[in-house]
Formats: structure tokens, sequence, C-alpha cells
């Protein structure tokens, strides 16, 4: 049979340039994968800043004919780009620090993808890709600026969803961001100043109390939970506790809506 094609952290960090963007597009989902495990030896080479730079100015390149599939192998740059993240933060030392040109290259790209029509597709192809996205909202530190984005896409769902996987799974993904946007300065004076969040998780854990009890539940207890935890900065408690207190009076603590 076909011999799979070469995936080890040296075939990413010998590369630069166009040659690194056609490698990582080519690799395979798994391949690109396989980059969160990358150690120290390896990181320089593989995720040093200018490595992250090249790759995230070609996701945004791709991003702005986004067609609502990976045809153009979109996944495969997010997938280099969040493990890159996830590397760096796991060793600083040994891949270097990441500054503000990289964070203007990734938001360019993410800004690119939201902005694409298709990007809003309730298909499985999409489902996939805008999973990824959501988290790489995340992996870069820049949930404040997505707060819409977030919104959109709770406010969009309803049970078209529920026969694509990916798609619940790209919904569900907005509580990575939205749950560790916490620990950031930017995004709680983005929540601060915008409360439409704190509402929109409201409104969501409310009209869809129906899927508790179902294979779908983690939808409505996330959002219930995600609300909830807002509940730490005291400028958000006059928003947040009575929506908590509403949740709880409209559910019971066992049975179906226990979660």
């Amino acid at each position: 049979g076909l011999r799979a094609a070469a995936c080890t952290p040296a075939d990413f960090g010998s590369r630069t340039g166009a040659e690194l963007v056609a490698f990582v597009r080519a690799a395979s989902t798994d391949c690109v994968n396989s980059l969160f495990s990358v150690g120290a030896t390896d990181a320089r080479a593989v995720f040093r800043e200018a490595q992250m730079v090249t790759v995230a100015d070609a996701f945004t390149r791709v991003a702005r004919t986004y067609g609502g599939d990976n045809a153009s192998r979109i996944s495969q740059l997010v997938l280099f780009l969040r493990a890159g993240y996830y590397v760096q933060y796991n060793h600083p030392d040994a891949t270097g620090p990441y500054g503000p040109s990289l964070s203007a290259a990734t938001t360019r790209g993410m800004d690119a993808f939201f902005a694409r029509p298709r990007s809003r597709d309730v298909t499985a192809t999409n489902g996939d890709v805008l999973r990824e996205v959501v988290v790489l909202t995340d992996s870069a530190g820049r949930q404040a600026r997505y707060l819409d984005v977030y919104q959109r896409i709770l406010d969009d769902y309803d049970r078209s969803y529920d026969s694509l996987p990916s798609m619940l799974a790209a919904v569900n993904a907005v509580h990575t961001p939205l749950w560790r946007g916490n620990w950031n300065p930017a995004y709680v004076r983005g929540v601060i100043a915008d409360r439409s969040v704190v509402r929109t998780l409201h409104t969501f854990a409310l009209a869809h109390l129906d899927l508790l009890g179902t294979d779908r539940g983690y939808l409505t207890s996330n959002a219930g939970m995600n609300l909830a935890r807002h509940v730490e900065h005291p400028e958000l408690r006059t928003t947040v506790r009575p929506r908590v207190r509403h949740l709880l009076d409209t559910a019971r603590i066992t049975g179906r809506t226990a979660a």
C-alpha cells in the first residue's frame, strides 16, 4: 500500500516559509494533532514565533475565501496554530516569546474566517472547521474580541443541528473561551462592558431545558454553568445572580433537570 507521509517534529521544524505552509497543508489532521506533544527539544524549531506567523498568514489567505469545508486544508493550518500556542504555554523558554506580530496575524485570520458567510453553514464539514477556529480564539487569548461571534453561534443553534455531531461540537466549543476567558483581564473587561453575553447564556439555557436528560443535555448544562461562573466578578453580580436564581427556580436539583 501507500507509505504514510513522514510526520515528525523535524519534518516541520526543518521547513520555513512557503515550504512549511505546503507541508502543513499536505499533512493529515492526525499528523498535525501529534504536534501538541512536541517537547522542549523540538519546540523552538517547530513553533518559534516566525514559524507561527508564517502559518497564521497562510490561514488568513485561506480564510478569506473559506468555502464551508476543508478543501483548502484550513483545518491543518488552524490545528498547527493551536498546537503552537499549547506548546508555547507549556515550554515558553524553549519556543521563545510570542508577541504582538503573531497576535495580529492570528487575529487577522480569525476575523477573516468569521466574516465569511460560509462559516455559518450548518453542515458536517463546516462544523469541523468552525470548532477548531472557535478553540483557536481561546488559544490565542482573544476571547474578548469574539464575544459577538460566540453569541451568534449560541443564538443560531436549533434542532437542525442535532443530526450533525460536528455542529453540536462547534456550538459547545464556545464554552471553552467563555470559561477560560475569566482568567483574561481583557475578557473580564469585555463582559463587564457588554453584559449581553451573560444574558445570552441565560436565554440559551432557558430555551433548551428540553435537551436536559438527552444526549445533548451538556449544551444546556454548560450554558447554565458558564452563566453562574461569571458571578465571581463583583461588577457582574447584579446581572448574573438573578439569572442564576431564575434557572434554579425553573429546574429541579434531582431528576431530568439535575445537570
